[in-house]
C-alpha cells in the first residue's frame, strides 16, 4: 500500500461522515415550508457562486500556497453557517447561507488533489484510499437516519457537530504535498484541442444532470412514499456500503475493463436506479436502487478521475481534474438542480425519474462513439 498519512485517510473517513447529514438538507427545508422547486433553485445559486468563487480560490492557493490552511479556514467556516441554517426560518436566510457555503474553499478537491499527487504513478489505488469516505458515510447515514426518526431534524445538525470536530482534528494535522494548480486558461486550450477529453466532460455533464433527476430528490420522494428519515439513512448506509468493496477492488476492475468500460457500466448502473424507482415505488424499489447507485458511484469516481487524467496532458493533469469537477458537479448542478425541482413539483417523481434515464443514456452514447477505448495503464497498479 502506497505510504499515506493516517490523518489524511482519517479525514476521508471523517468528511464522508459530515457528507452523510446532506439528504436531511432538503426534508428540513421543506420543514421551513419550501417547495420541491425552491429547494432546486437554492442549490442551482450555490452552483452559480461555486463556479464564480473557484478560480479566486485557485488564485489564492497559487500566490500564497496556503492548501492547509484554506482548508482549516474552509472547515471553520463550514460549522459556522451550518449552525446558522439549524436556526433560520426562512428561505431568504437560507440562501444566503446556501450561498456563503458555496463560497467556501473547496475542501474535498483539495485533499483529493493532495492525495493523487502522493500516489503519483500509483494513481489507480485511489478508489483503494477514497472508500474510506465511503465507510464514514455509511455508518454515519444510518445513525442520523435513526436519530432524526427518534428526536426531529435538529437532530442532524447536532450529529453534525460530532462528527466536524473529529474532521477538523485530522484536518489540523494533514501534511503537506505540493498540489499543482488549476490554470483556467490553459485548461480551456487543451479542451479545444483534445476532442476525446471534451466529449468526456460533456458525457459526465450528462449523466449528471441525469443523476440529479434520479436521486437528487430522493429524501422528498421517499418522504412523499411514507417512508421515515430511518429508511432514508438505512438506504444512504446502503449505498455507500456497497461502494467500499467496489472502491477496493475498482484498480482491477478498470485494468480489466479499462476506464472507459468502467464508466459506461456505472452509467447503466445510475439508468438502472431509475428504472428501479418507476417499476417499484416502494421501500424494496428504493432499498434495491440505492444498492445499485452504490455500484454505479464506487465505479464511478475512480475510474472518471483516471481516465481524464490519461486524457489529459501530463502538465496539465490538475486543470482536467478541475474541468471534471466543473462538469460533472458544478455546471450540472446549476443545470439540473432547479429544472429537477420544479418537475418534481409540477409533474411528480415518474417523469423526472424518465428524463434522467434519457440524460444518463445520451451521456452513455457520447462517451461511447466520442472517446475510443483507451488503456490505463495506472489502473494495474498492484496494491500490495
Amino acid at each position: 500500500m502506497v505510504n499515506l498519512s493516517v490523518p489524511r485517510l482519517y479525514f476521508f473517513f471523517w468528511f464522508g461522515m459530515i457528507g452523510a447529514i446532506t439528504p436531511f438538507v432538503p426534508l428540513f427545508y421543506r420543514e421551513l415550508g419550501m417547495r420541491a422547486g425552491e429547494i432546486g433553485i437554492l442549490s442551482s445559486i450555490s452552483g452559480v457562486t461555486a463556479l464564480l468563487c473557484a478560480p479566486v480560490w485557485a488564485a489564492v492557493a497559487d500566490s500564497l500556497r496556503i492548501e492547509r490552511k484554506l482548508v482549516s479556514l474552509g472547515m471553520v467556516a463550514f460549522a459556522g453557517l451550518y449552525l446558522f441554517m439549524s436556526q433560520a426560518g426562512s428561505f431568504s436566510v437560507v440562501l444566503v447561507i446556501n450561498v456563503l457555503l458555496a463560497a467556501l474553499p473547496p475542501i474535498g478537491s483539495i485533499n483529493d488533489g493532495a492525495v493523487l499527487t502522493a500516489l503519483g504513478s500509483r494513481r489507480g489505488l485511489y478508489g483503494t484510499l477514497r472508500m474510506w469516505g465511503s465507510l464514514g458515510y455509511s455508518i454515519a447515514a444510518l445513525a442520523v437516519g435513526l436519530l432524526v426518526a427518534a428526536t426531529s431534524l435538529q437532530a442532524a445538525f447536532v450529529a453534525f457537530m460530532g462528527m466536524w470536530v473529529g474532521a477538523f482534528i485530522c484536518a489540523l494535522r494533514l501534511p503537506a504535498v505540493a498540489v499543482e494548480r488549476a490554470r483556467l486558461r490553459s485548461g480551456s486550450a487543451a479542451l479545444v484541442r483534445n476532442p476525446r477529453l471534451l466529449f468526456f466532460l460533456i458525457a459526465a455533464f450528462l449523466m449528471s444532470v441525469g443523476g440529479t433527476c434520479i436521486y437528487g430528490y430522493r429524501a422528498l420522494y421517499m418522504q412523499d412514499l411514507g417512508l421515515g428519515t430511518d429508511v432514508l439513512g438505512l438506504s444512504d448506509a446502503i449505498s455507500a456500503s456497497i461502494e467500499i468493496p467496489v472502491m477496493f477492488a475498482s484498480a482491477a476492475i478498470i485494468a480489466r475493463l479499462e476506464a472507459k468500460g468502467a464508466i459506461l457500466l456505472a452509467m447503466l448502473m445510475f439508468a438502472s436506479c431509475g428504472a428501479l424507482q418507476l417499476a417499484f415505488p416502494n421501500i424494496g424499489g428504493v432499498l434495491v436502487a440505492n444498492a445499485i447507485r452504490g455500484i454505479g458511484f464506487g465505479l464511478w469516481l475512480p475510474s472518471g478521475v483516471l481516465l481524464v487524467q490519461s486524457l489529459a496532458p501530463k502538465s496539465l493533469v490538475a486543470t482536467a481534474q478541475s474541468l471534471l469537477s466543473l462538469a460533472g458537479f458544478t455546471l450540472s448542478s446549476l443545470v439540473g438542480s432547479a429544472a429537477a425541482g420544479f418537475m418534481y413539483q409540477a409533474l411528480g417523481p415518474a417523469r423526472l425519474y424518465e428524463t434522467g434515464i434519457a440524460l444518463v443514456a445520451a451521456g452513455a452514447l457520447v462517451m461511447h462513439l466520442g472517446v475510443r477505448a483507451l488503456y490505463v495503464s495506472d489502473a494495474r497498479a498492484n496494491p500490495g
